[in-house]
């Protein structure tokens, strides 16, 4: 994505709202700007004479976005937890060097694993229809979570706390970019054990487990 357009210095962090409801429109609005922010920042580290402008955007991406991942673990949704680190990867990946294989590739699983998560999320609502669903399941303990099928909503946020995880190993990283992961980490905890409630609702209690 082309970045000659952005160059505009970004607005204070703190006078931003970041507005929550089930359609997190304004949440989606403003990790695309910080993502847009982080991008021109290490752009312009990069030029001569516009490092200080760098870390203007850099700082003003990397602390909004830690904001946004707080607002969305507040609201204990499963799809605004979903959605945010969906918007996040999506605007990663678009903004990703096109020689970087391994980050297009990793961000690429993160992608299509949350495309799978969505649908899950949106089946499980529907209790006759996921009722139906989880007869496609394995019955074996291993792939259940109190009786629920570990299902690709489960299989994607846990992909995702393993990629993140190996990103927080990663050398050169700042205090504030590790926060930034571990907020997102905790994050996808938080919507597995949201869905999981979602699951145990829609399915007949102590079917095929304890719970």
């Amino acid at each position: 994505m082309d970045l000659d357009g952005l160059m505009t210095p970004p607005a204070p962090a703190g006078n931003r709202s970041v507005p929550i409801g089930n359609r997190p429109d304004g949440l989606i609005a403003e990790i695309i700007a910080c993502v847009a922010n982080i991008a021109m920042g290490r752009k312009c580290f990069m030029i001569d004479g516009r490092e200080h402008e760098g870390r203007l955007f850099y700082q003003d991406g990397i602390f909004s976005v830690s904001e946004c991942f707080k607002a969305a673990l507040a609201t204990a949704d499963p799809q605004v937890l979903v959605q945010a680190d969906y918007t996040y990867s999506e605007q990663e990946y678009q903004f990703c060097d096109t020689a970087d294989k391994h980050a297009i590739s990793s961000l690429s699983q993160a992608i299509l694993g949350f495309d799978g998560a969505l649908r899950s999320l949106e089946i499980v609502k529907d209790a006759a229809a996921y009722q139906i669903a989880e007869k496609t399941h394995s019955l074996f303990p291993k792939h259940r979570i109190k009786g629920c099928p570990i299902d690709a909503f489960h299989q994607a946020c846990a992909a995702h706390i393993t990629r993140l995880r190996n990103m927080l190993r990663s050398p050169g990283i700042n205090m504030t970019e590790k926060a930034v992961l571990n907020q997102r980490i905790a994050n996808m905890y938080a919507a597995r054990t949201a869905y999981l409630k979602l699951q145990m609702a829609a399915l007949p209690a102590g079917k095929y487990g304890s719970r």
